[in-house]
């Protein structure tokens, strides 16, 4: 990854952690029975590996927001988070499972460039091979020159 791609993985981690918190604030304001559970989760957000939250923020991404929709519909449930960590743990199935689906994908694509290689390579030893068995056949050149009328 070069230091351009990192720092736009971080820029837009950075903006999905801010929509999470807006969600956190917005919630909080609806619903003060979970104020106490959401400002822990809030606390704690800088003890998330980085990387968890990206790969969260790159399926949120691809899958035009579903994340944080789930995000928002799991804090409006109230259930009892111990901190941020605890909270994102439970999204982390769904990150994996895109994870692979990348991967496997990748995988094929890799599969396929490598068939073309092998592909191309054929084709080229092909034409190689005609041209060096029309020189050997014609070693003067005069084929050319015979084709078109002009021969001995």
């Amino acid at each position: 990854m070069t230091d351009a791609e990192a720092a736009e993985y971080v820029a837009r981690t950075g903006a999905f952690v801010d929509a999470f918190l807006g969600l956190l604030e917005a919630v909080g304001r609806a619903n003060t029975n979970v104020s106490q559970q959401l400002a822990r989760i809030a606390t704690s957000i800088d003890a998330v590996d980085i990387i968890d939250l990206c790969n969260l923020e790159t399926v949120n991404d691809l899958s035009g927001g579903v994340i944080l929709d789930l995000i928002k519909a799991r804090l409006t449930r109230a259930a009892d988070y111990a901190d941020g960590t605890a909270f994102f743990a439970e999204f982390q199935p769904a990150a994996d499972k895109a994870r692979r689906q990348r991967q496997r994908e990748c995988e094929r694509l890799w599969k396929r460039v490598a068939d073309l290689v092998v592909c191309a390579r054929q084709y080229a030893g092909a034409i190689d091979h005609a041209q060096r068995s029309q020189s050997a056949s014609d070693p003067g050149g005069n084929a050319a020159s015979r084709v078109k009328g002009g021969g001995a």
